[in-house]
């Protein structure tokens, strides 16, 4: 017969879940900051490229 925990306490289960969502909004703004900073430096190098003087 195998051992099971007993059920978390509803107020760990909210504290857990708040804390997940609260990484996960973390990750999804860097992703997304990360995201604008790689279009930008596409953006600029293909610029420079055109606009090239030479």
């Amino acid at each position: 017969m195998a051992l099971s925990r007993p059920p978390c306490p509803p107020v760990h289960r909210w504290r857990d879940a708040a804390r997940i969502s609260t990484v996960v909004i973390f990750f999804e703004v860097l992703l997304a900051i990360a995201s604008v900073a790689i279009l930008w430096f596409a953006l600029y190098t293909v610029y420079r490229l055109v606009t090239d003087e030479s």
